[in-house]
């Protein structure tokens, strides 16, 4: 096996982890976003943002991930891929 190939599948191993994290994970926005020192009408707006790029077709599907100190503030998932 080459490295790209070993490389390729661990790729897709970090992917499928991040989608599982983010089927199984509950919008923390409100609860998390203010004790972590984010700005909830930020986190609000970031979020409104990369959902239009997905309605308007920019995109075909996201995956928002924010952590700070090792607590999740905010996971979403937007259209599909």
């Amino acid at each position: 096996m080459n490295r790209h190939s070993v490389a390729a599948k661990y790729f897709i191993a970090i992917v499928a982890s991040l989608f599982a994290l983010t089927a199984s994970a509950q919008n923390s926005l409100g609860t998390y976003g203010y004790n972590q020192g984010f700005s909830t009408p930020r986190l609000k707006m970031l979020s409104t943002e990369i959902n239009k790029d997905v309605s308007n077709a920019r995109l075909p599907g996201a995956v928002l991930l924010i952590a700070r100190n090792g607590n999740l503030v905010q996971a979403e998932t937007y259209g599909v891929q």
